[in-house]
């Protein structure tokens, strides 16, 4: 659900398209902050682009000869609609190439009709608009899986008491009752709030949007571990420092500007945790996908990876690592995973830090020995047919054995489907 464009273009020789188009891209994307977030990926004859961190990825399909772009833009808001479709009309000047833009509905064309016009105010009463209708949509029934995940990357799940999270933060019911009952004038200033982009790009605000969603969906809030997080923390830097010189009068988020000078430059120990409150949602826990439906509740600053070409999951952070590698079977009785636990359940009982639990519908077994200095826990989990096989590393203290037997405990999977 949301708003955005697809239009597409007759090429009179397809071949080497995307890379084209890739290229293209580069050449217009000449702002140096601009670069810091834009990213390619590539693959089953497609390429996805990054060029706003509250947004999902720029398509480009190559169909046939027709070179096909979708976009969904009502994550981060007019001013990212605006200025995609600047870039896609320069991206056509240099390939030599017409896009169709014409609304045929069913989302084809530019379904806020800002580039009929250029209209940006039109532009902005049509994201109002989509918000105010979510906001009644979100009203007409209760959630069970609070909170609501507005537009945010698909992966990681937020633990949290709010009502809904997006790339701006946490809000309240409160707030989107207001929205759905608000007249014109209150439904701009609730969109002015909850749109990272709702301003153009030579508006400070735009910039400070920008940089308050890599900040809140991004940034863990350690010192970064690689390249590419330096990038993040220097582009989130960069878009505040814009704003700034757009407005020296508008009210920045010091603290958080504060803390990420300290971290790119060696102000804090990496083995220590990020402060639990302040912006960011990666201070605090989340649900974190392990394989199959699997998930753990982890710090959100645990960095992850994959091991055994994408078989086994990992968290790490200082001296507290969990791996998880999941296995679907198929039995008669449709509880196959949970048999295999219960049998380790009666092998292990009685032995020393054997460890075993159910929570909701998952059951689970583990064993916990010393490993000097540190202690590992190995064990399995089951639900229904579903097996995960889980190993942690903690610090041997109390605090340590706290957080793995909570992490065990939190490991879930989706309840099965009534027959």
């Amino acid at each position: 659900m949301g708003l955005g464009l697809r239009i597409s273009a007759e090429l009179d020789e397809p071949g080497g398209a995307l890379e084209q188009v890739a290229s293209a891209i580069r050449a217009a994307v000449a702002d140096p902050l601009d670069r810091l977030i834009l990213n390619f990926a590539s693959g089953d004859g497609v390429l996805h682009v990054r060029l706003h961190p509250a947004e999902e990825d720029v398509e480009f399909v190559l169909d046939g000869a027709a070179l096909v772009v979708s976009a969904k833009t009502s994550s981060a808001g007019p001013g990212y609609h605006a200025w995609l479709v600047d870039l896609l009309e320069a991206i056509g000047q240099t390939l030599d190439i017409v896009w169709d833009w014409q609304d045929r509905g069913a989302g084809e064309g530019d379904e806020t009709g800002y580039r009929g016009g250029y209209d940006f105010i039109g532009l902005q009463a049509a994201m109002a608009g989509w918000l105010r209708d979510l906001a009644a949509g979100f009203l007409e029934y209760d959630h069970d899986d609070a909170p609501i995940a507005i537009s945010l990357p698909v992966g990681d799940k937020i633990v949290s008491d709010a009502y809904a999270v997006s790339s701006m933060g946490e809000w309240t019911r409160d707030w989107f009752t207001g929205v759905a009952m608000a007249d014109d004038a209150e439904l701009a200033v609730a969109a002015a709030e909850f749109f990272p982009a709702w301003h153009p790009r030579d508006d400070a605000r735009y910039w400070l949007g920008c940089g308050l969603a890599m900040a809140w969906q991004a940034v863990r809030w350690t010192p970064p571990a690689y390249a590419a997080e330096q990038d993040l923390y220097h582009a989130t830097l960069g878009c505040f420092a814009r704003a700034h010189e757009i407005d020296p009068d508008i009210t920045l988020p010091e603290a958080p500007i504060r803390e990420l000078w300290a971290l790119l430059n060696g102000g804090r120990h990496p083995a220590k945790p990020p402060a639990p409150t302040g912006v960011g949602f990666r201070r605090g826990l989340m649900a974190r996908p392990l394989t199959g439906q699997w998930r753990a509740i982890l710090p959100g600053y645990f960095i992850t990876g994959e091991e055994n070409e994408g078989q086994t999951v990992y968290y790490a952070f200082a001296e507290r690592t969990m791996h998880g590698t999941s296995f679907e079977t198929t039995s008669e009785t449709g509880d196959s995973g949970e048999r295999a636990v219960a049998d380790r359940i009666a092998q292990t009982r009685g032995m020393p830090g054997a460890i075993d639990f159910r929570v909701g519908n998952v059951v689970g077994s583990a064993t916990s020995r010393p490993d000097a200095p540190n202690r590992i826990v190995e064990g399995m989990v089951g639900c229904g047919d579903a097996m995960c096989l889980v190993s942690l590393v903690h610090e041997d203290t109390e605090d340590g054995q706290a957080w793995a037997e909570a992490t065990l405990h939190s490991i879930s999977h989706p309840e099965r489907q009534a027959e």
